[in-house]
């Protein structure tokens, strides 16, 4: 997958999902003009020209306990993991820990740390698909949203 692209005025929503390891040739693995929800996700180790994680233009980003690092961009000075433009409106809802990030939040929580979340590589973690695992010391062991997280 090069990215994800959402148009105008579309609703996404992202659960318990990675988003890792894509090489795109433009800006970031989810590049959005919409709306997106994110609870329970991991933003890592995608490459792009620009932007190598999240790149919110407009609309709505909406997320909680999720995780945004260790993304990369080829050109100089635009490696953030969450990059928003003004006219994208962002919402924390809590728990997230970023490594990187542009973007003005209109709602910053106490519980959003930022930091390297000392991820390890893509592998079977016990569940259906791969995951990332915490290494030791992560500073996201622990940190997550009190259960139940609905």
């Amino acid at each position: 997958m090069k990215r994800l692209l959402i148009p105008l005025a579309v609703l996404l929503s992202l659960t318990n999902t990675t988003i890792s390891e894509n090489v795109a040739s433009g800006e970031g693995a989810l590049w959005t003009t919409g709306d997106v929800t994110m609870k329970n996700v991991t933003v890592a180790y995608n490459t792009a020209q620009q932007y190598g994680g999240v790149n919110a233009l407009d609309g709505t980003i909406t997320y909680d306990n999720s995780i945004f690092s260790d993304n990369a961009a080829r050109a100089p000075n635009s490696g953030q993991d969450l990059h928003c433009t003004p006219s994208a409106t962002v919402l924390s809802n809590g728990y997230n820990l970023y490594e990187r990030r542009d973007c003005t939040v209109a709602t910053p929580r106490a519980s959003d740390i930022t930091g390297d979340p000392l991820l390890g590589t893509l592998a079977d973690a016990g569940g259906s698909l791969p995951a990332h695992v915490l290494l030791p010391g992560s500073p996201a062991t622990n940190s997550g949203a009190p259960v139940p997280n609905d």
